[in-house]
């Protein structure tokens, strides 16, 4: 999934390969890139890395990235965390990482709202037992005050805040509206 800073002409791309791609949208150039294998975690992977999501704030400043790793055929885990653009800086590392899991990146979708402020993203807590794949929450966190609200969902929704940041879009896709 892309994700596009309109305030500043550029969309952000994640790639197979572990990398965040910036790129100029008029021109479609790239114009600077990230590899997630300079962050500890995933340094000495040797595993494949895949950056299936990219979400930024309106202003590109804020990323939130989604990555799977795969040690080997039944370990895959599932990262969500938040970098600073252009610094490259990781601001919040693991927000959410689950393993174990045919396929965790069904159930690890998020978004970020224009500003940067508020994320929504699968709330990790646990209850009786069970695992958030099998509950469907979402945490709402406000990165300001690093208050969070969870908040019933869906699995697979696609997730947007409006400009003003006072509602959370989930756009359901038909799979997902069947459950």
């Amino acid at each position: 999934m892309t994700s596009d800073a309109s305030d500043v002409n550029q969309l952000f791309i994640g790639t197979r390969k572990g990398w965040v791609l910036v790129i100029d949208a008029e021109s479609g150039v790239v114009t600077d890139s990230f590899s997630v294998r300079v962050i500890p975690r995933y340094r000495n992977l040797t595993g494949v890395l895949d950056v299936y999501s990219v979400r930024c704030s309106q202003d590109g400043r804020t990323l939130v990235v989604g990555v799977t790793s795969t040690r080997n055929p039944v370990e895959l885990t599932c990262d969500i965390f938040v970098l600073e653009y252009p610094s490259w800086r990781v601001v919040d590392t693991l927000l959410y990482s689950k393993s174990d899991t045919p396929e965790p990146w069904d159930y690890s979708q998020f978004g970020i709202s224009p500003s940067g402020r508020y994320l929504a993203l699968p709330d990790s807590s646990w209850r009786d037992g069970a695992s958030d794949w099998t509950l469907p929450r979402m945490k709402i966190l406000d990165r300001s005050t690093g208050r969070s609200r969870v908040v019933t969902w869906a699995y697979d929704p696609i997730l947007d805040f409006d400009s003003s940041e006072s509602t959370i879009c989930l756009l359901y896709t038909s799979d997902a509206a069947d459950e």
